[in-house]
């Protein structure tokens, strides 16, 4: 989780130095709709600190840090390729005559 954290923090850095703006939020959530989810998810936490999950009993921020991992994950290669095909349209030269 923090390997991906740090990875799209990079990808982040990366994106503004080069294009030139700073983009806060990826989708539906924002900084404040992140932060609602994880106060949300603590609570959660401190309420149910284990869950069963396919015949186990697992910690439920297991369970979170999975999930998150994976958004975060999904969100980095649409950044990328999203930061890719831009740079790439800036970068080609114009058609035509």
């Amino acid at each position: 989780m923090l390997i991906a954290y740090l990875v799209f923090s990079v990808n982040l850095y990366l994106t503004t130095h080069t294009l030139g703006r700073f983009k806060m939020s990826y989708g539906p959530v924002g900084g404040t709709e992140l932060r609602l989810i994880l106060a949300a998810a603590n609570l959660a936490v401190w309420a149910w600190p284990t869950v069963p999950l396919f015949g186990r009993t697992v910690r439920l921020f297991d369970v979170f840090a999975g999930f998150a991992m994976a958004g975060l994950s999904g969100t980095l290669l649409k950044a990328v390729a999203d930061t890719a095909r831009e740079l790439h349209r800036l970068e080609s030269p114009p058609t035509g005559s």
